[in-house]
């Protein structure tokens, strides 16, 4: 029930987006959405290579 809520809540978060705010702040979002993505791979994969025998 979470996963279906929470993909609702941000489909209708991103529908009210301002197309004219998003220049504004692009640099801050990218930084945070890059630097997150990779942590969060990089985390999770290294455990999960270990614990499969890949390394």
């Amino acid at each position: 029930m979470a996963t279906p809520t929470l993909a609702l809540v941000l489909f209708l978060d991103a529908v009210k987006l301002q197309v004219t705010e998003l220049g504004k702040c692009w640099l801050v979002s990218a930084l945070i959405l890059g630097s997150g993505d990779g942590l969060i791979i990089s985390i999770d994969a290294l455990p999960l290579g270990l614990f499969l025998n890949f390394g």
